[in-house]
């Protein structure tokens, strides 16, 4: 089994042995940079380590530097596999990881124990519950202990801690004689990264550390500032402007996608979250890096106008989430994800071995931007809260069972839909503030999806393709159609629209509205209903693609409103339709100045 010291061994890039033949050819190797050490050793050590395990300090300590880790990549592999770990110790500890999930997806269940604690000692975790509560009691308990702290452990405080705390400058000084008295990696870089010291006084003595890095989580913290240190994101700010234009005639506001590599190239680093995004008023917004080398930011653009933006190496803040998702292997393997719009559901394998039949994708109605998910979870499991009930911000009240649900894909053979079971193995690819997206593989045929949802959108994107097949095969998907209303059906040439009834329509007295849009076309849109209705499911409004050839991807969208939210009727419905599709018909035009 490979450890983190295999691969800091690796990464010390010693000479090989080589014959005296050989001996005078000249030897070429590549250097490893700082961004690739970072990520080097967190994977191998997650590939050898199951998180779920207990909360011991050097449990701890790695699992901060994880979110460290995080914090520069953007990984949503690292996300989750923290997440992992604090669930399997049910939040309990005075944890600085918790606290940076806490940030992210600010659910109170996630720091009640630290709330609750009056033994805290650890001058990190302090810091950032001052952070997140703005209550004086962790400042004066900060300013009570900090004199006898190391330079590591007082960095980290300064990391987590708000600069116009009033001990900010204390900490400071104290940590600059720290430093200077004895030297050590990760206090050092911070240090210099924050122009506290010279750079050009300490770059030899980091430089002489560096290369004497261990295999500690230590070291990931300290890789992380060198990335920094490196590309001087801190000390040394550059910048660029990207002008984002909308040539169409109405009011804009959507994720736009730049490429990464070519903002990292103008800006002179290496890679990961070393930048801010800022308005046109010089206020930062949030931005996301993706795993397919996008960066993400949402912008708001009058009608044929020009939204300016400015890109400049810093360190960005935390935001909190828009979109989010994970997988609920408390509740059968659910992966359910949303945004400020809406919420998703699909079913894994411990449903399946359960019997049950359900197959497609479910909608969960919400009347907030906030994240509601992962609460709606916690209370139905935890505190016996149904969350199909409305207790005042949404709730699960569309029927699935054995159908295609909203924008389930599957292949159908003339009138008979052939329905695609749970996922076997998934893969969460991207995880907020901006967008979400995972990749589903299926058993069947060699099925593979990959589904996204963005910030401020009704509607997923969708693209799936079979790898398992031999010959070509049709293709559809859509909505059910429930037998409480069968006519509220509409067929356009690119999509399928529909006003749910819900599972309970006498007593709720609103609908769901669900849609799946083919921007790049389908053979026919039309319904496929059942002689006889399975469980109140009267049968299917798809667009069906012909001829899909083995390994083929088609790609559409699919989403949702609720009356109760930001759709009243059903004819808002149909112009939120024809409004999406136009933006994808015209869409903003981003250029790097």
């Amino acid at each position: 089994m490979k450890t983190l010291a295999t691969v800091a061994i690796a990464l010390m890039m010693m000479p090989l042995t080589v014959s005296a033949a050989k001996a005078k050819k000249k030897q070429i190797v590549k250097k490893v940079s700082a961004i690739e050490v970072v990520g080097k050793m967190n994977d191998e050590y997650q590939a050898s380590h199951s998180p779920e395990v207990g909360t011991g300090s050097e449990e701890a300590a790695y699992f901060s530097a994880n979110m460290e880790a995080y914090r520069l990549t953007g990984n949503a592999r690292y996300l989750e596999y923290c997440d992992k770990w604090a669930r399997h110790n049910k939040w309990n500890g005075a944890m600085e990881a918790y606290l940076d999930l806490y940030e992210l997806n600010p659910d109170s269940y996630k720091i009640a124990s630290l709330l609750r604690a009056d033994n805290i000692q650890s001058l990190p975790v302090l810091a950032k519950l001052y952070k997140v509560t703005r209550c004086k009691k962790y400042l004066d308990l900060i300013a009570g202990a900090y004199t006898q702290a190391d330079a590591f452990t007082l960095a980290r405080t300064l990391d987590a801690l708000p600069s116009d705390a009033p001990q900010y400058g204390e900490i400071a000084e104290k940590l600059k004689g720290e430093v200077t008295a004895a030297p050590s990696l990760y206090p050092l870089l911070w240090t210099v990264n924050r122009g506290l010291l010279d750079k050009a006084k300490y770059a030899a003595t980091i430089e002489q550390l560096w290369s004497q890095r261990d295999n500690s989580s230590a070291t990931i913290l300290a890789a992380c500032e060198k990335v920094r240190y490196d590309d001087s994101t801190l000390v040394a700010p550059r910048s660029l402007t990207v002008e984002v234009k909308n040539p169409s005639g109405v009011q804009r506001q959507q994720v736009v996608e730049l490429c990464a590599a070519d903002i990292f190239k103008r800006l002179g680093i290496s890679g990961g979250r070393q930048f801010v995004v800022k308005n046109a008023i010089g206020n930062e917004i949030p931005s996301q890096l993706t795993h397919d080398g996008k960066i993400l930011v949402d912008v708001a653009v009058a009608p044929a106008s020009t939204a300016t933006l400015t890109i400049a190496t810093a360190l960005p803040k935390a935001y909190v989430n828009t979109c989010y998702g994970r997988m609920y292997p408390e509740r059968v393997d659910d992966i359910a994800w949303e945004n400020d719009r809406g919420a998703y559901r699909c079913y894994g394998p411990a449903l399946q071995r359960s019997g049950e039949d359900a197959f497609g994708n479910d909608v969960w109605v919400k009347n907030t931007p906030d994240l509601v998910v992962e609460s709606r979870y916690y209370n139905e499991l935890v505190n016996k809260l149904s969350y199909h009930i409305d207790r005042g911000y949404g709730l699960d009240c569309y029927k699935v069972g054995p159908t295609l649900g909203c924008g389930t894909p599957a292949i159908i053979e003339g009138e008979n839909i052939r329905f695609p079971y749970c996922w076997t193995s998934y893969e969460i690819l991207d995880n907020g503030p901006l967008r979400f997206a995972v990749r589903l593989d299926y058993g069947a045929n060699g099925e593979h999806r990959i589904l996204s949802l963005d910030k401020g959108s009704n509607f997923n994107k969708m693209t799936v393709w079979y790898d398992g097949i031999s010959a070509p095969v049709d293709v559809a998907s859509g909505v059910v159609i429930h037998t409480e209303d069968t006519e509220s059906v509409v067929l356009g040439k690119d999509f399928v629209q529909y006003a749910d009834p819900t599972d309970n329509p006498k007593n709720q007295n609103f609908q769901i509205y669900v849609a799946a849009i083919f921007p790049d076309g389908v053979d026919v849109t039309r319904k496929v209903m059942y002689q006889n209705p399975v469980r109140g499911n009267a049968g299917h409004a798809l667009g069906i693609k012909k001829g899909v050839q083995p390994g083929e991807k088609f790609t559409y969208y699919f989403g949702s409103a609720w009356s109760k939210y930001d759709c009243r009727t059903q004819a808002e419905w149909q112009q939120r339709i024809d409004t999406f599709k136009s933006a994808l018909a015209i869409p903003l035009e981003a250029i790097i100045k």
